[in-house]
């Protein structure tokens, strides 16, 4: 069963060579560990590019949105492994 979040977060990451590699995700006052990325492409919305990224970690899979025009991170659901 997925869990609908819609929140924004804050994530650690790295950017090499343009691409955006989250580590770690802080949520409801705990840190999950990324393990692995599963999935991730860029979208449009409007004027502003969208990172999109599934994520692997802690038992689950975190879909998550990163605006970098914004510099804001969201997640947008969890799906328990």
């Amino acid at each position: 069963m997925e869990d609908e979040v819609n929140q924004f977060i804050s994530v650690k990451a790295y950017f090499s060579s343009g691409k955006v590699f989250p580590y770690l995700i802080s949520y409801n006052k705990r840190e999950i560990p990324i393990r692995k990325i599963n999935i991730s492409y860029k979208t449009k919305d409007g004027d502003l590019t969208v990172f999109n990224f599934s994520l692997s970690g802690s038992g689950a899979t975190y879909a998550v949105v990163f605006y970098p025009e914004r510099l804001l991170w969201k997640l947008l659901k969890i799906s328990p492994n």
